[in-house]
């Protein structure tokens, strides 16, 4: 048997790791992205992003003072892939004399994240400490469990400094384990001036099972999580973590709730919703079985000959036993096969409604089961089993329940092959994947 060596163990655990990354993790979780790379999301709509982002740097001998810089974000979610919020961080240094910075930013994602091509971003902001108007145009690019970021920055007033200029940024991020990543990046100003460095940072990337909360530990030169603030390196290194609590407004606002879906298949790709529904009842067609009962009396018609053979015995001939016995038994049994014909059909109209009905769950916190396979054509029926509200949204958009109540259902009928990964807004740790055949 072959033995493994401590290095040759590790580099099987590294080369494996990869493998369980988990296929989409929620927009506003450190798993998608570096620690100076902030802005390649927007979080969904009607939800609150609160981030807390903290560094620190130690001044060293002799007095070994510690300076901290905290940052607040925070962002709500708005329709069409839109995000509107700011960010406040205290001890900055990004604009002299001005330890207070603000920012307040609009951002958007012109298309679907997740896409074939890459998840692009917009990100215009007002940096009030600088009187700056920045942008930043932000894409990513998931290769599997390796995650690439770019970005492309301007800045009308940089550091208060009055002159316009320019930066840019690049990101890794390697998805070690569903619930792991490491990530690092470098950020820069275009043509730096006397006492400018290169950005950089690197660090773990957490996610927090069974909670939509991500949180990341990590060492970087730059001060703030602003705009201005990532893309300016200093001499001094900074330890910092930042901590993500993403909230849904419509478990707590029931005007924001989208009613409950009612047990009735989704628009699919060409069966009316109406067509799922009436699949489950049809079983009412058993009626029909008292139809064989009066087939039955044909049993009766082989008796019909005893009267023909008492009549025999009239006439000492052998004549009449030919044209009694043997002419009306055949006669009398050819009825009785006709009629078991017509009592099959109403079992076999019911039998494909019910191969056509898959039931899942929704519990406390998972769909069970977390992978259906299904042959085409097939409605699948959810039921939120849980004391929470869920929801069932496609993680390529194509289908969306909106909230389900505890005890209510959600169907949708899947009509062409092919692999459905969907996950559950409040909860995006739950995720489930319907396999059409």
């Amino acid at each position: 048997m072959p033995r493994f060596t401590a290095p040759r163990r590790i580099s099987a655990l590294l080369l494996a790791l990869p493998l369980a990354a988990g296929a989409q993790d929620p927009q506003g979780s450190v798993l998608r992205r570096t620690p100076n790379m902030v802005t390649n999301w927007v979080n969904d709509p009607w939800t609150i992003q609160f981030n807390f982002i903290h560094r620190f740097t130690e001044s060293g001998p002799p007095q070994h003072q510690i300076s901290n810089t905290p940052t607040f974000f925070v962002a709500a979610g708005m329709p069409a892939r839109t995000s509107l919020g700011f960010a406040y961080s205290t001890s900055s240094e990004v604009v002299a004399l001005r330890p207070n910075e603000w920012e307040f930013f609009l951002r958007n994602m012109p298309f679907r994240p997740g896409n074939k091509v890459a998840d692009v971003t917009l990100h215009l902001g007002h940096n009030v400490g600088a009187a700056s108007t920045d942008g930043e145009l932000g894409i990513a690019r998931s290769f599997g469990a390796l995650r690439l970021l770019g970005a492309a920055r301007g800045f009308s007033n940089a550091f208060g400094e009055g002159d316009a200029r320019l930066g840019y940024g690049g990101g890794v991020n390697l998805k070690l384990m569903k619930w792991l990543a490491a990530a690092g990046d470098v950020n820069s100003m275009h043509q730096r001036r006397t006492g400018e460095r290169i950005g950089w940072s690197g660090g773990l990337m957490f996610g927090i099972p069974t909670t939509p909360h991500s949180l990341s530990i990590y060492a970087t030169n730059t001060v703030t999580a602003t705009l201005e603030g990532l893309s300016l390196g200093t001499r001094h290194t900074r330890w910092g973590f930042e901590y993500t609590v993403p909230i849904t407004l419509a478990r707590y606002i029931p005007a924001l709730r989208p009613k409950s879906a009612p047990v009735v298949a989704a628009a699919s790709d060409s069966t009316p919703p109406a067509a799922a529904v009436a699949a489950t009842p049809e079983p009412a067609p058993v009626p029909v079985t008292p139809t064989p009962t009066p087939t039955e009396p044909a049993a009766p018609t082989p008796t019909a000959p005893i009267p023909v053979t008492k009549d025999a015995p009239a006439t000492p001939t052998p004549t009449p036993m030919p044209t009694a016995t043997a002419t009306p038994a055949p006669a009398a049994a050819a009825p009785t096969p006709t009629a078991p014909r017509t009592t099959p059909r109403p079992t076999s109209a019911a039998a494909p409604a019910r191969r056509d009905t898959v039931r899942a769950t929704m519990r406390q916190l998972e769909f069970a089961p977390t992978r259906i396979e299904v042959a085409a054509g097939t409605t699948v029926i959810w039921t939120n089993n849980a004391p929470l509200q869920h929801s069932i949204v496609a993680d390529n958009g194509s289908f969306d329940s909106g909230l389900i109540d505890p005890g209510k259902r959600y169907a949708r009928t899947f009509t062409k092959p092919g692999t459905y990964t969907f996950h559950c807004t409040p909860h995006p740790f739950m995720k489930g994947v319907v396999v059409v055949r």
